[in-house]
């Protein structure tokens, strides 16, 4: 998950909407990298709700969101939005990985 969120972060570095939504390439890395952190996100709350219950609450919501993304990019991709993947980008990768960093020495 760290590395696909790191993944993401570098790709769009130095990026904004517009160049994001020009550039295919970037958003079908960042497309790609979003399904294998949906789909770890839920694997990680099946699988570690202990630990996040106690050492990062606020987790749970996250990797929830993740997973629908996930979702939405397998099944629903014909009516994606590629803003709301960016906003996802700017919004709640960032906070993400903060959130699994400080999670990590528990698992």
């Amino acid at each position: 998950m760290l590395d696909a969120l790191q993944s993401i972060l570098q790709y769009t570095q130095g990026a904004n909407l517009a160049s994001y939504l020009a550039n295919g390439m970037l958003r079908d890395s960042c497309c790609y990298q979003f399904v294998i952190l949906g789909e770890a996100a839920k694997d990680l709350a099946r699988l570690a709700a202990p630990q996040i219950s106690r050492h990062a609450p606020g987790l749970v919501r996250q990797l929830s969101h993740a997973n629908k993304l996930r979702c939405k990019l397998v099944h629903d991709y014909r009516q994606l939005d590629q803003r709301m993947i960016w906003n996802a980008i700017r919004g709640n990768a960032p906070v993400l990985l903060q959130d699994l960093a400080r999670l990590r020495p528990y698992l």
